[in-house]
Parts: structure tokens; C-alpha cells; sequence
């Protein structure tokens, strides 16, 4: 059994055959043509564009004349115009120098017999001091000196001078004494009452005794017309230690305005009971009210010192009010055949006037009596039995009275 073949359609089949394969090719030739005109463009003609670009664009820079590069650095305005400044001096140096030559250590001892005859000194206590006069005369605080018998000065040299106390006064803390010695330093004394709050501060003297002889420290005045305990001081952050006492206390111009004198209050007391001492609180004498004092003790060797005879405590506004008594000044020592004794003022009277100035605050009635003179009558109001009495009272000088 033989098969029939369609001629017709045996040769229709090849012909479709051969027209998809001519469509396949072109659409591979457009594939190839396309990717080697994008490897063309990729290749060639961006990076000529990119650098066409940059040449344009340095041109259009060049063009701008605003962002010319300098050629040098001088060319460049830079920072505004320079402030005046006036040149940095340190007068502490100057006042070290020169007032060093005279400020002073002090020595005080006190004789001891040792061996029969054979005297030994045993040192007291030592402090600072500084040259007044070319007569010889050394300013000191009379805390330094009192109590001893022998004295010697220690010059800014480490010479040893012996000294002759001509006087002291223990209300004021003044003291001088007397050297002999030719060629002095004296130091310039300046006016207190034109110190100011915020002036440069120095101290010079011996912290700490005599091996730290003619230290200085420096700092500010922190006030001036400072009370305490009765009586004015300025006050001084400059470092101010034990032996620094008697030291003088020097302003910017090289002038002696204050004598050191107190370190410091007390901030408190800690757990264990120990005092706690305040740092940058120190004190120093007015040296106007000192130069005063050591005048008179050079000429009459004492200083006459209005007062009335007595001790006291205060009686304060908060005690008053517990006691339901006036404020005021509670008696409570009398000296035998002072003032206050022959007015017939007794232990325990409270002294609330005096010449009609009541007393509000009773630590300054030492003030006000020292503002009469000795020999003056002045009416003491005092408190005795819940009633108000005046006595009579005159002017003494206290250096003649065993209770001061």
C-alpha cells in the first residue's frame, strides 16, 4: 500500500521557512547596529562632550575678573585692623626691690638663767616689721614683741641687729622699736583713706618664721573700714600667715598702706571639734591709724589711751529679749580706783548711754569712750534693779589701769 503526497502543499511549507528566517536576521543586525552605537557614544563621544564642557566652563570662570587668583599671599586681605595694646608691666617687681631692703624679721626672746649666771634666751615668738625713719625706728604689731625682754631685728641681708623696744601699744597692736644702723631703707607710707576696693594688694614679711624671711604674696584689697572686734581694719585676700604679723602692706605705687596683722576668721569647726581657718581673709592696720600710734610712742613711749576701767560682755537684742532687759554692755569687772569704780559703777550693771548716745551695739562702746579725751566728765545711763540710773564718770588713761 503506497502513501499520497500533496505536492502542492510539500512546497508552500518551505517557503514560510524561509521568510521567518530573514525577519530573525534583520532584527539581529539592528540589535548589533544598537550596541555599537551605544559602545560609539560611551567610548567617544561623552568623554568628547565632558571636555568640551570643561573648557567652556574654565573659560566662563576666566571670564569673571571677581575670582582672579592672587599671585602672592601679601595679596590677601585678611582679619580687620589690629587693636592697640598698651605694654604688660608688673609693678610687684619694682615693689619687691625696692621695699624689700626694708622690711624686717623680729625676733623676741626672754632671758633664762641656766647654770647659775649663764643667761640663755629662749625665743618667743617671730614676726616682720619695716623701717619708719633713718633714726632707726622699726613699725611692728605689739603682739609680736610683748611679753619679751630681748629683741633683734633681722635685716632683708640676714644681719642681726639688737633692738630697744621704745613702747606698745596692746589696744592698737603697735609696737616700734629702736636699731642702730647707718645707710636705711625706709619705706614710702602712703594714705589709707585713699585705699579702694579691687587695688593691687602685696605683702612682704616672714610666713612662717624666719626661713621664709621677705616672702611676697599678692592679691586685692577686699575692703576697706572693716570691724573687728572693735576695731577697723582692711581686709586683703593677699596671703597672709603667721609672721607675716608686723609686715608691711603695700599698694601699686609702692607705698605702705596697712601693717598685717590678723590671718583670718574662722570658717567653723569641723566633726572633731578642730577650728577651721578661712582661706584669702586677711587683715591689716590702717596706717594712718598706726603712723599716729608710733608717733606718740616715740615721743612719750606710751600711748594715752581714754578709757573708763571696766570689762564687759554684750548683752545682745536676742538676750535682752530672753531676760527682758535693755541692750547694752554688761559690767563685768571693775578696776579698784578707776574711773567707773569712784562713779560708783558695780559688777553686773548694764551700760545702755552714754551722754544720751544709746548703745545699740555694745562692742563699740570702747569707740565711743575713746571719742572724749582724758579728764573728761561724760554721764554713763546704766541698768541696775529694772531701772534706769546716770552716773558720773571721768576720763582715765588706760595705760594706768590694770584692767585695759
Amino acid at each position: 500500500m503506497s502513501e499520497n503526497y500533496n505536492f502542492d502543499n510539500y512546497q508552500k511549507e518551505p517557503k514560510k521557512k524561509k521568510k521567518g528566517g530573514i525577519v530573525l536576521a534583520f532584527v539581529l543586525v539592528i540589535i548589533v547596529c544598537l550596541t555599537l552605537g551605544a559602545l560609539f557614544s560611551a567610548l567617544v563621544i561623552n568623554p568628547l562632550v565632558e571636555e568640551n564642557t570643561k573648557v567652556k566652563s574654565v573659560e566662563r570662570v576666566i571670564e569673571e575678573p571677581e575670582a582672579k587668583e592672587p599671585t602672592e599671599l601679601e595679596d590677601l586681605d585678611i582679619g580687620g585692623e589690629s587693636m592697640p595694646i598698651q605694654e604688660y608691666e608688673n609693678p610687684v617687681i619694682e615693689i619687691a626691690e625696692n621695699m624689700g631692703p626694708a622690711v624686717v624679721g623680729v625676733r623676741s626672746s626672754i632671758p633664762q638663767f641656766v647654770r647659775g649666771q649663764t643667761t640663755q634666751d629662749i625665743q618667743s615668738s617671730y614676726g616682720s616689721g619695716f623701717v619708719i625713719s633713718s633714726e632707726g625706728y622699726v613699725i611692728t604689731n605689739n603682739h609680736v614683741v610683748e611679753g619679751a625682754e630681748r629683741f633683734t631685728v633681722v635685716m632683708h641681708d640676714g644681719k642681726e641687729i639688737k633692738a630697744e623696744l621704745i613702747g606698745g601699744d596692746s589696744f592698737s597692736d603697735i609696737a616700734v622699736l629702736k636699731i642702730e644702723s647707718q645707710d636705711l631703707t625706709v619705706v614710702p607710707i602712703g594714705d589709707s583713706e585713699k585705699v579702694r576696693v579691687g587695688e593691687l594688694a602685696v605683702a612682704i614679711g616672714s610666713p612662717l618664721g624666719e626661713s621664709l624671711g621677705g616672702s611676697v604674696t599678692v592679691g586685692y584689697i577686699s575692703a576697706v573700714h572693716r570691724e573687728v572686734e572693735g576695731s577697723e581694719y582692711i581686709q586683703t585676700d593677699a596671703a597672709i600667715n603667721p609672721g607675716n604679723s608686723g609686715g608691711p602692706l603695700v599698694n601699686s605705687k609702692g607705698e605702705v598702706v596697712g601693717i598685717n596683722s590678723l590671718k583670718s576668721y574662722l570658717a567653723g569647726i569641723d566633726e572633731q571639734g578642730i577650728p577651721i581657718a578661712s582661706e584669702g581673709i586677711g587683715f591689716a592696720i590702717p596706717i594712718n591709724d598706726a603712723i599716729e600710734v608710733a608717733t606718740e610712742i616715740i615721743k612719750v613711749g606710751s600711748v594715752q589711751r581714754p578709757g573708763i576701767g571696766i570689762q564687759f560682755y554684750s548683752m545682745t537684742k536676742e538676750d535682752a529679749e530672753l531676760w527682758d532687759v535693755p541692750v547694752g554692755a554688761i559690767v563685768e569687772e571693775v578696776t579698784p580706783g578707776g574711773p567707773a569704780y569712784m562713779s560708783g559703777m558695780k559688777q553686773n550693771d548694764i551700760i545702755i548711754g552714754v551722754n544720751g548716745e544709746k548703745i545699740e551695739d555694745p562692742t563699740i562702746l570702747p569707740n565711743i569712750v575713746r571719742k572724749y579725751d582724758i579728764g573728761d566728765k561724760v554721764i554713763f545711763e546704766v541698768w541696775r534693779d529694772e531701772k534706769t540710773i546716770e552716773l558720773t564718770v571721768v576720763i582715765g588713761d588706760l595705760n594706768k589701769m590694770t584692767i585695759q
